[in-house]
């Protein structure tokens, strides 16, 4: 099931980013070129910014993958965001998603998907995202 889930989010991702698809099995150089082009690395720079009030692309790429009669947990949400981060991270040289990546990302972007989501959007009237110098992580912090 969890193939055919990582299915649904790569495909909703390279439509809703406008991103040409990449072959699993394409070789190395192949990836690191379709990684470090300018509409990916700008698919991955903004995935999480909301624009003139619509939701952000991740958003979408999340409510697309999950069927209208199913309640999108928590868990759901985070496993998209750890597959599509993987997906467009220009420092991890693969498009196959493992699930040794899977693990390792998962407990950390349900955390911050926590955070964000149900503490700063419901108790904030503010909010910024700041992506460090690397690019890696998306930090939330609360203004007031």
């Amino acid at each position: 099931m969890r193939g055919t889930i990582t299915a649904n989010i790569k495909k909703n991702m390279f439509v809703i980013l406008n991103l040409p698809e990449i072959n699993m099995n394409s070789l190395p150089t192949e990836i690191i070129k379709w990684k470090n082009s300018p509409s990916t690395k700008g698919a991955y720079r903004t995935l999480f910014l909301e624009r003139d009030d619509q939701p952000s692309q991740m958003d979408q790429i999340i409510k697309k993958t999950w069927s209208k009669n199913l309640e999108i947990t928590d868990v759901l949400a985070a496993y998209a965001i750890t597959v599509v981060e993987n997906l467009l991270n220009p420092k991890i040289l693969s498009v196959e998603i493992s699930q040794s990546q899977v693990k390792s990302r998962l407990l950390k972007n349900l955390v911050i998907f926590i955070i964000y989501y149900h503490i700063i959007i419901f108790t904030c009237t503010y909010k910024r995202i700041i992506i460090d110098q690397n690019q890696t992580y998306i930090y939330y912090y609360i203004l007031r």
